[in-house]
């Protein structure tokens, strides 16, 4: 990905906008035909970050092995409000690679992404399967991670974003059975 974009960004240096269009579109093309992108671009189209990001999830999962399947329940566009669109996209990265990730060590390699717009607000969970043991009193701690090789910082920076927004957020984490599912609630 940071060849991707560090190619992009020589294109905009050089100011080759003629050159630009047409790799966007190719690299378009190589991810939607491993993937479908039609809920994401109904949905999403205002709000580039997460389109952005989530593109490049779906084609990270597939790359893992992994089933993602994305559900986006809206009656119109969905505008996050912009004070929280970088940290939005920071939690969902975080807890998308991490969910990916686990599931990729599971039997059942699934990852479900819900999006529900709700009258006040937004409703994003994400469900992945998972094998082995984790503790929910731990998971946030600084330094606390399942993986190995891993700092532990992921989600204890995700908690530091959450507390830091709370006008705008909220969140959760269960488990249930084999499933791993993390919940942030967006107020408009």
């Amino acid at each position: 990905m940071n060849n991707i974009i560090s190619t992009i960004a020589g294109f905009v240096e050089l100011e080759r906008l003629d050159l630009l269009r047409p790799y966007i579109g190719d690299l378009q093309q190589r991810l939607t035909a491993q993937s479908s992108t039609n809920v994401l671009n109904l949905n999403l189209r205002e709000v580039p970050i997460l389109y952005g990001l989530l593109i490049g999830k779906i084609n990270y999962a597939t790359n893992m092995g992994v089933r993602f399947e994305i559900a986006i329940v809206t009656k119109e566009e969905i505008v996050f409000p912009n004070e929280v669109l970088y940290d939005l996209a920071y939690i969902m990265g975080v807890w998308l690679d991490n969910a990916i990730e686990a599931a990729a060590a599971s039997e059942l390699k699934q990852v479900n992404l819900l999006v529900r717009d709700d009258s006040d607000c937004y409703n994003i969970v994400v469900r992945n399967s998972f094998e082995g043991e984790v503790d929910l009193k731990k998971i946030k701690r600084k330094n606390y991670s399942t993986k190995s090789n891993h700092m532990g910082i992921g989600l204890h920076q995700v908690e530091e974003k959450v507390q830091a927004q709370s006008k705008y957020f909220s969140s959760s984490t269960t488990i249930n059975e084999c499933s791993f599912i993390q919940h942030l609630q967006v107020k408009k």
